[in-house]
């Protein structure tokens, strides 16, 4: 292969090496090593070091019948790939014929049961592969295997895996990121889920985000809030003006301490009326992220008002941060739905005073906006 083909394929495959850790879809990407390192078998996976088990990310070429055995089959004793710990650190390559130099050995592998019960009856007679990760007693691999008849990985093969591996490495790290932030997202909207009042979350415009599951039955009755061209309107437009207005202050403040004192909206069937409480969203996105969402809207009947004290899950978090008695207040107060001038009345205390109580309760609750802590308390 020439030098210009060889890194036209390396640049095909780094490019999708990073599209796979965004999309979690590594079917594009091992096909493309399945024809650059002509195996039958490639295979993306975790190895639980202290549990003894083998966690598939993606599998292509490995029958179900022997992904149900291959913990019992890697991790007999006589497998010599588990008694060279200096072969799995982040960017060595790994090949059976790497593996008989080590032990001096041409047989060593062959003589395993491993090989001989999993790797031999699949065709699986040489192997190349590379730890990416290594944490917390698990490591992150990518493995490679073909038969006999096409012989063993090469010199060039194995250096071209080994330039791989650092983009494999940087792209793992992302994936792992992209995974965390989904189960934290997920993890907290099911939460939000459980609440019985509306919580949504909205951009400068109006645009709707977010809405938990409250939200969107109040949505779908559309007798006071709806949605117009992805936008929060309202039901009847004598109200809109308020409602932009609401939406706007909160968009637009700047310390996210202050929000505006919210509003009520009348129901067409003539139940009670919406409160909205408008408070500003994070804005931690960077300019490619478009800005996110801007305002953190709480909806809930003005008759019966948004609770009092926070669920049970944000009480014990209240405890957890060591607040005061009084910061205590305020914390609930604020997740009621209530703006920092009303949770201020409704403690007695002066304005300046709940925005030096703010301060230390972000501080130990590790935000830095009061939607921050709303959302937090609201997930717990």
């Amino acid at each position: 292969m020439s030098g210009e083909r060889r890194r036209e394929r390396l640049g095909e495959l780094t490019e999708a090496i990073y599209d796979a850790a965004i999309t979690a879809d590594w079917s594009d990407t091992m096909a493309l090593f399945r024809r650059r390192y002509r195996s039958i078998a490639e295979t993306l996976y975790t190895i639980e070091l202290e549990d003894h088990r083998i966690r598939e990310v993606y599998n292509g070429g490995i029958a179900p019948a022997y992904l149900k055995t291959l913990d019992e089959q890697f991790f007999t004793p006589d497998n010599p790939w588990r008694q060279v710990p200096s072969m799995h650190v982040p960017g060595f390559v790994r090949t059976d014929r790497r593996l008989a130099q080590h032990f001096r050995d041409p047989q060593v592998l062959r003589r395993s049961r491993y090989y001989n019960e999993w790797l031999r009856p699949q065709r699986l007679d040489h192997s190349l592969g590379v730890t990416s990760l290594v944490q917390h007693g698990s490591m992150a691999n990518i493995t490679l295997h073909r038969p006999a008849e096409i012989g063993p990985y090469r010199a060039a093969e194995v250096a071209d895996l080994r330039h791989l591996g650092s983009h494999l490495r940087r792209a793992l790290r992302v994936a792992q990121r992209l995974e965390l932030q989904a189960a934290h997202r997920e993890s907290g909207t099911a939460a939000l889920d459980q609440l019985p009042y509306g919580v949504a979350f909205l951009a400068a415009d109006g645009r709707l985000a977010y809405a938990n599951g409250a939200a969107e039955a109040l949505l779908r009755r559309d007798d006071a809030l709806r949605l117009r061209g992805g936008r929060l309107v309202a039901a009847d437009g004598r109200w809109q003006e308020r409602l932009d207005h609401l939406l706007r202050a909160a968009a637009g403040a700047a310390d996210g301490a202050a929000g505006p004192d919210g509003m009520a909206i009348p129901r067409a069937d003539g139940g009670p009326a919406l409160r909205l409480t408008a408070i500003p969203a994070p804005r931690r996105q960077g300019p490619l992220a478009g800005g996110g969402p801007a305002i953190l809207l709480l909806i809930g009947p003005t008759s019966e008002g948004l609770p009092d004290r926070p669920p049970a899950g944000a009480e014990a978090a209240l405890r957890r941060f060591g607040l005061s008695p009084a910061q205590t207040r305020l914390a609930r107060a604020l997740v009621a739905g209530q703006s920092l001038r009303q949770a201020a009345v409704a403690c007695g205390i002066t304005y300046q005073t709940a925005r030096s109580y703010l301060k230390v309760i972000f501080h130990k609750a590790g935000v830095s906006r009061q939607s921050e802590l709303v959302a937090r308390l609201l997930a717990e």
